[in-house]
């Protein structure tokens, strides 16, 4: 049987079940870091975002998330920014993988987008296969050095 996903915004009582996925493939954020970063991104009604979109099977278990923002780029003038997304359909991930991909792409297209970036992080080897198989390629390298966040030692 074909699975069927439903793509929503994600609502504010989500972000606590929605962490589960989030830990999952990404070990090292805690839960106050993913409320943090989640709190401002859900609930919101402006369809230019920034926000946080949920992924669900025909029965409801979420099972995607993905947060985006627009940019201006002046090599493709409006980038539609995904990161980070994550994907946990235990049963068969590409087709979860390529149904999130089809709603990235179908909002930048909504949103006359020049481009879509989609950061890829950590352990998604499907992930990067999908998106190589799909047209997408390495643009820039982006050198990040984490630094001391005010008032933490």
């Amino acid at each position: 049987m074909m699975r069927s996903y439903g793509i929503t915004p994600l609502m504010a009582e989500e972000v606590g079940p929605a962490y589960a996925m989030v830990r999952a493939l990404y070990p090292g954020i805690g839960l106050e870091a993913w409320r943090a970063f989640a709190r401002p991104l859900v609930g919101v009604s402006r369809p230019e975002g920034p926000a946080i979109v949920g992924m669900r099977t025909e029965d409801g278990y979420l099972c995607g998330l993905f947060a985006y923002r627009l940019e201006g780029d002046f090599h493709h003038e409006r980038i539609l920014v995904v990161d980070p997304i994550a994907v946990l359909d235990l049963i068969d991930a590409e087709p979860a993988i390529r149904s999130m991909m089809a709603a990235i792409e179908s909002t930048a297209a909504r949103l006359h987008c020049g481009a879509t970036r989609v950061g890829v992080r950590g352990a998604h080897a499907a992930l990067r296969k999908l998106l190589a198989d799909a047209g997408y390629a390495p643009e820039v390298t982006i050198f990040t050095k984490p630094g001391l966040r005010v008032g933490k030692a």
